[in-house]
C-alpha cells in the first residue's frame, strides 16, 4: 500500500507559505516534491510502481481509489500526478479531486485551502461551482463539530466564527451559481446554518438567564428575533425576552412580549411554560 507518510506531510509540512512567492500551482508541486522525498518507490494498492504509470493512468487510478473510498491512496496518486505531470490536462481535474479526497479523508482545513487554490488558479473553469461546493462542505464539517462541542460549554463568541464562515461559503455558492446542481443543497444548508446559529444564541441566552444576568439574556434572545426571524428558535427567544423583562422589573413590556408570544405561538410548549412562569412569579414593581 501507499505509505501514510504523505498524510502526515500534508498536515504538518505542507508548504502553504510558498503561495506568497510561487504561482498557485506551486503549492501542489511542492507537496508532490514532498511525496517524492518521503519515499523513493511508492506503489499502488495492487503493487504496481507509480513510476511506471502515465499521467492518464495515475488520474484514472486516483479516481478509482476515490470512488472506492480509499481516500489516502487517492490523495497520494493525485500528488504523484502533480509532481510528475504538472502541466498535463489530467492534472487540472486532479487538483479539484484532491480537494474532495482531503475532505472525505477528514482533513477539512486542507480541503478548504486546496479548493481555494483551485478557485484562484482557474476562475473560469467549467467545474468552478464544484470547487466552491467542496470548500463549503469542508467548512461545514469543521463548523458542525465546533458548534456541537460549544453547545455543552458556556457561551463563547468564537464558537460561531466557523459557522458564519460556512454560511458565507454556501451563500456565495448559491449567489454565483444559482443554476448549478449544488444550489438546492446549498440553500438547504444555509437554512440549517441559520437555525444552528439561532439555536446557539438561545443556548447563550439560557445560560445568562440561569446566571441571573437578565440583561444579557434578553440581549441574546432579542438578537434571535431580529436576525433569525424565520428560525424555529423564535418562540424560545420571545419566552426568554419576556421572562428577562419580568425579572428586570419591566412588567409592562414583559406582558407585551408574552402577548406577542401567545398570539403567534399559542400551542407551543414554551408558551405554556412562560405563561405559568408569569403566574408563579411574585408581583414586582413595574418600570
Amino acid at each position: 500500500m501507499i505509505s501514510n507518510a504523505t498524510n502526515h506531510a500534508l498536515q504538518s509540512s505542507y508548504p502553504w507559505t510558498l503561495l506568497k512567492v510561487l504561482p498557485v500551482w506551486g503549492i501542489f508541486l511542492a507537496s508532490a516534491i514532498l511525496l517524492g522525498a518521503l519515499g523513493g518507490c511508492a506503489t499502488t494498492g495492487d503493487g504496481n510502481s507509480l513510476g511506471d504509470m502515465s499521467a492518464s493512468q495515475l488520474a484514472t487510478k486516483g479516481r478509482d481509489e476515490l470512488g472506492q473510498g480509499n481516500y489516502q491512496n487517492a490523495i497520494d496518486l493525485f500528488l504523484e500526478l502533480e509532481k510528475r505531470y504538472p502541466y498535463d490536462q489530467n492534472t487540472e481535474a486532479a487538483r479539484l479531486q484532491l480537494a474532495y479526497a482531503l475532505y472525505k479523508n477528514q482533513q477539512p482545513q486542507l480541503a478548504i485551502e486546496t479548493a481555494e487554490n483551485f478557485i484562484k488558479l482557474y476562475p473560469e473553469h467549467k467545474n468552478l461551482a464544484y470547487a466552491f461546493y467542496v470548500r463549503a462542505l469542508a467548512s461545514f464539517a469543521i463548523s458542525s463539530k465546533e458548534l456541537q462541542n460549544g453547545m455543552g460549554q458556556p457561551p463563547a463568541d468564537e464558537v460561531l466564527t466557523s459557522t458564519r464562515l460556512t454560511f458565507e461559503y454556501f451563500s456565495e455558492l448559491a449567489s454565483r451559481f444559482p443554476k448549478s446542481r449544488y444550489f438546492n443543497d446549498a440553500m438547504t444548508r444555509i437554512v440549517k446554518l441559520r437555525d444552528d446559529m439561532a439555536r446557539y444564541e438561545i443556548h447563550a441566552a439560557n445560560h445568562y438567564f440561569l446566571q441571573n444576568d437578565f440583561q444579557r439574556a434578553q440581549d441574546r434572545a432579542n438578537y434571535v428575533t431580529r436576525y433569525y426571524a424565520r428560525s424555529p428558535s423564535v418562540p424560545n427567544a420571545l419566552a426568554i425576552v419576556a421572562k428577562s423583562q419580568l425579572e428586570l422589573g419591566n412588567k409592562r413590556k414583559a406582558n407585551e412580549t408574552l402577548s406577542l408570544l401567545e398570539g403567534n405561538y399559542p400551542d407551543e410548549l414554551v408558551t405554556q411554560k412562560t405563561r405559568e412562569y408569569f403566574r408563579k412569579k411574585p408581583p414586582v414593581k413595574s418600570k
